[in-house]
């Protein structure tokens, strides 16, 4: 230990004492003992109230921290949000990977798919879901449309009948248009009657080259009408076929239909010429379609005639002849002066004339093709082997789906209220619904005070709008007459299902069904009913002529929604897919109808065109973004009406969330583990609705064929524009996610 020396009291001492200032000196001699108490306390109170302040801030930190959720959701939301998230991004420069960076990490593209996302993953739940109501045993108690419905599955799966009975099924369809021309060595075009087959691919309602629809009349929708649009083509779109004939898909349509027809008993010298020559013929249909982007504005698509007119007008088929026979199966007249719409009298004038420059025969195999290509997943595996090679090259999809998937879908598209009885019996939380009910009415009412601020619409338009967004209908979960046994089979009272003849039994359902459809010429819409039927569906809809919006049963539930989530979280995921759809009825189409769904001219002219400027705004900032996996850049026109409706949703759910804060008075807790705010987390669950991943292909078909922008877009595009997001994430003005021009409709 060291010791302590004290040095003497030395001149040296004394000398070595440090110096006092005169200044300080003069300063204590000059004050009290009272002044200098004074000032000793001060210091102490100062010092004092500096460790009270520590306190404080500690203590007030800790209590932020205990207050956060922690209710088994929030825990299970938290960890669901923080697994998909890459928080090593900037929110500002990218928030859709700052969001969902990690999140096809979690969730690879399944080998039978293309792609998969949010939505499709719990689709995939869903299915799943109904596959196991469908395996079990049919029960006498059930309704006889859910016992169809188990008996149609069954039949589907039935893999080993179906292998049986090979291409017979087939031929004795394909009898009806006198056979495939490339596979039938006899075949002859002067027994032709081409009426015949027309006539017989709408009782089925296979479309070539133009379709026929009893559809709502647009300018009377509460009646029905006839209506005459384009086809469909065997390809996604006319955009697959307009590459050049080099092209490596197109090249993979015209191998995939080369190949059925060799496996069907074509040579290969027939088969590689005729079937040449058809895709030739499908190419030029291609180019004289109407591109989908020129076909948003509904006057130009409303041409109304007679039946007469539209006989002397439009040449090549006797259209008369055409429709009174199709009509007769149901027992209807069609006179001379029936009143049709033909959407595109352009095209109809061309691909007839097209078809006088083209040899019979390849007319009829183009025709006979598209009926195989529809009927090839009903037919033994080599078959559908054939059609999953060409879904590789122009999807990206590797394996051919599990059947039960295939069956699934298909049976929840013939039957889907009866599938849907049974999913709501067993899986919906009643409760959902009434929660989602409040909700809608919520984010309805934030976008009519939106509609109320706007500042570029007149009033007389804006008066007409607030009625249309009052009149809009949501319809939530399902149809209530599908929990009535006589009702739900009374709607496919005309289903069949013969076991063991799943071929047989798919044509004759899609047979009745467009009987259905036809008989309703003559009736009265009725716009109280659900504008869908498939309440086991993970989606949602906007209908423009009964003004509804559609929630099905199967959206109703995490990651979207959930009854005992923090607000926050339901209004950030199914909130904005509600105010999405609710902006549907505004956006470049739906203005277009009025509140009881008529094609009217309800805006004033300045209204309706200080809309399109602030549309052709987010045309041309869409159509800037370049999907780097596969160098293309986005349709802005043919995804203006989706993307205005994201936008808009956004903000609707945005700021209702924020009203019922205000009414509750008092603020919802964050959720544990994240150290965000509650509107950063909102921002944070409404960009992880859509996230996804798709294979390079699966991104060409949505550039080219989807009215969908894809979802990374999506997402930057919508949150870009809102200036609430940014002052949430803090993002500097002029960076990525808060550029200086935004573009806002609503």
């Amino acid at each position: 230990m060291m010791k302590t020396v004290y040095a003497p009291c030395t001149e040296d001492a004394k000398k070595s004492k440090p110096k006092v200032s005169p200044w300080q000196k003069l300063w204590w001699k000059k004050r009290s003992h009272l002044e200098v108490s004074l000032l000793v306390l001060f210091l102490i109170s100062v010092l004092v109230a500096a460790a009270l302040v520590i306190v404080i801030v500690i203590q007030a930190t800790l209590k932020q921290e205990s207050e956060t959720c922690e209710t088994e959701g929030c825990i299970v939301s938290a960890a669901r949000i923080l697994k998909n998230m890459d928080r090593s991004i900037d929110p500002c420069q990218d928030f859709y990977e700052y969001a969902c960076g990690r999140w096809k990490l979690h969730n690879p593209i399944p080998d039978d798919s293309s792609r998969t996302s949010s939505f499709w993953a719990l689709g995939r739940q869903v299915n799943a879901d109904v596959r196991q109501f469908l395996e079990e045993p049919v029960e006498s108690s059930e309704p006889e449309a859910v016992r169809k419905a188990k008996s149609l599955y069954r039949s589907c799966v039935d893999t080993e009948k179906i292998e049986k009975l090979g291409i017979t099924p087939l031929w004795q369809f394909l009898d009806k248009t006198g056979g495939w021309p490339v596979v039938n060595r006899t075949w002859s075009e002067h027994n032709l009657d081409m009426m015949s087959i027309f006539v017989m691919l709408r009782l089925y309602n296979i479309e070539v080259f133009f379709a026929h629809l009893v559809d709502h009349d647009w300018k009377h929708s509460h009646l029905y009408i006839h209506r005459f649009d384009e086809a469909n083509l065997g390809m996604p779109s006319r955009g697959y076929f307009l590459k050049g004939r080099n092209d490596t898909m197109l090249q993979a349509y015209e191998k995939y239909a080369y190949d059925v027809a060799v496996a069907l008993g074509a040579t290969e010298t027939d088969a590689r010429q005729q079937i040449k020559q058809m895709v030739d013929f499908e190419v030029d249909i291609a180019n004289i379609m109407i591109p989908e982007e020129k076909k948003r504005d509904f006057s130009e698509l409303y041409n109304r005639m007679t039946l007469k007119q539209m006989t002397r007008n439009i040449t090549g088929i006797d259209w008369t002849v055409y429709l009174r026979t199709i009509f007769q199966h149901v027992n209807l007249e069609i006179p001379d002066s029936e009143p049709v719409i033909v959407s595109v009298p352009g095209y109809y004038r061309e691909i007839f004339d097209l078809m006088q420059r083209t040899p019979k025969r390849t007319i009829v195999n183009y025709l006979t093709w598209r009926v195989i290509q529809y009927a090839i997943a009903f037919l033994p595996k080599r078959y559908r082997s054939i059609s999953n090679a060409y879904r590789q090259v122009v999807y990206g999809s590797k394996t051919e789906q599990a059947r039960w998937k295939t069956c699934v879908k298909q049976v929840t598209y013939e039957m889907g209220d009866a599938v849907g009885r049974v999913y709501v019996q067993k899986r919906f939380d009643e409760e959902a619904k009434v929660y989602a009910t409040e909700m809608i009415t919520n984010i309805k009412e934030s976008f009519k005070e939106m509609l109320a601020e706007n500042e570029w619409m007149d009033d007389v338009t804006k008066r007409a709008a607030m009625e249309k967004a009052e009149a809009t209908v949501a319809k939530v979960a399902y149809p209530d007459f599908i929990l009535n046994d006589t009702a739900l089979d009374e709607k496919y009272k005309h289903m069949t299902c013969i076991p063991g003849q799943y071929f047989y039994s798919v044509l004759e359902n899609k047979k009745a069904k467009t009987f259905e459809k036809l008989k309703k010429l003559r009736t009265v819409l009725n716009k109280t009913e659900w504008q869908t039927n498939q309440p086991a569906m993970v989606n949602a809809f906007y209908h423009p002529i009964c003004n509804q919006i559609i929630f099905p049963a199967g959206i109703l539930q995490p990651p979207f929604f959930e009854k005992d989530f923090p607000q926050y979280l339901n209004y950030g995921g199914i909130g904005s897919i509600v105010g999405h759809e609710i902006t549907h009825g505004f956006d470049d189409e739906g203005r277009q109808t009025d509140k009881d769904g008529n094609l009217i001219p309800w805006w004033q002219p300045s209204a309706v065109e200080k809309f399109k400027r602030k549309a052709q705004c987010i045309i041309d900032q869409y159509s800037k973004y370049v999907v780097k996996e596969v160098n293309m850049t986005v349709n802005g026109i043919r995804t203006q009406g989706e993307n205005i409706a994201d936008n808009g949703g956004l903000k609707e759910a945005y700021r209702a969330y924020h009203t019922w804060v205000k009414k509750r008075g008092q603020k919802e807790k964050p959720l544990p583990g994240l150290n965000m705010t509650v509107d950063q987390i909102f921002f944070i669950n409404y960009a992880q609705n859509d996230c996804g991943n798709m294979t390079p292909e699966s991104y060409i078909e949505a550039i080219q064929s989807w009215v969908h922008t894809p979802n990374r877009y999506r997402i930057i595009g919508t949150v870009s524009n809102f200036p609430a997001f940014a002052r949430s994430f803090n993002c500097p003005l002029r960076s990525p996610m808060n550029p200086r021009i935004k573009c806002n409709v609503w």
